[in-house]
């Protein structure tokens, strides 16, 4: 038997969806659809990097409410805040997937136009997408 691989949860629900369905003696086979790569992951990564920057340039910083201070307080953006808090809620509402694992190969750059275009809505030039080369 060849072995399956189980890229994201996704293909997890999908593998138990069709064992659950196989009667006793069922011959299935299982192609994992194209999903996310490892370079895609690093121009995921290095594009929210741009972005952050962007934003931190402009003046725009990640607003956060904060009990110390007891009221908000402006934070410098980073990769991770921007991923986390602007890519991903976009990737959740567009294609309801909260992982970027579980995201489809296409949907990065997908995701980025329609940030791309909240950019351009307040007059920001958003970084284009980095080159996998």
């Amino acid at each position: 038997m060849p072995d399956i691989y189980i890229g994201s949860e996704t293909d997890r629900q999908k593998l138990y969806k069709i064992v659950d369905q196989s009667k006793i003696g069922d011959k299935f086979s299982y192609k994992s659809p194209k999903t996310y790569t490892q370079k895609l992951r690093g121009a995921l990564h290095v594009w929210c990097g741009w972005c952050a920057d962007t934003l931190n340039k402009n003046g725009l910083y990640f607003e956060r409410k904060c009990t110390f201070s007891n009221g908000m307080i402006s934070i410098p953006w980073t990769m991770d805040l921007f991923k986390d808090h602007v890519y991903k809620m976009v990737l959740e509402s567009v294609e309801g997937v909260t992982s970027t694992e579980d995201q489809q190969s296409v949907t990065p750059q997908k995701i980025a136009l329609i940030i791309s275009k909240r950019y351009a809505e307040n007059g920001l030039i958003c970084p284009p997408w980095p080159s996998l080369r």
